[in-house]
């Protein structure tokens, strides 16, 4: 055995020194970031639909002759007269039907952005000064 191999093993231990350093851990949290409100509204207006309605008249018109003439509800029908008689009429019926005008998707997504963070780190170096005895 030499002289260093007994001076270490006849070496006494002075102390234990820590080195520590920091690392960084990211953590997150969820901020609200604004919000938004989606709904429906009903929206009224008034449309102008043309339509064409029929009705169907009976007309009766008494030529000039050698008859005794007609006779409509007591009242006597002159020669080029005529009467006219409403056999039916069209009313306009309108009736509303729901149909699907529009399609709109409302969806939510999330997006990934990556993000460079510059963090300040420490940490402990060993320094040792002295002397050559």
């Amino acid at each position: 055995m030499n002289d260093d191999q007994r001076s270490a093993a006849q070496a006494e231990k002075v102390a234990d020194l820590e080195l520590l350093e920091e690392r960084a851990e990211i953590s997150r949290r969820t901020l609200p970031a604004g919000r938004v409100q989606v709904r429906r509204e009903l929206e009224r207006h008034v449309e102008t639909v043309q339509v064409e309605l029929v009705r169907e008249v009976l007309v009766l018109r008494l030529e000039a002759g050698d008859g005794p003439g007609v006779v409509l509800n007591g009242e006597v029908l002159a020669p080029g007269e005529e009467r006219r008689f409403e056999l039916y009429r069209e009313e306009a019926e309108v009736v509303k039907k729901v149909v699907l005008s529009e399609r709109v998707e409302v969806f939510k997504q999330r997006v990934r952005e990556p993000r460079r963070l510059e963090v300040e780190l420490k940490r402990h170096r060993l320094v040792v000064n002295g002397e050559k005895v």
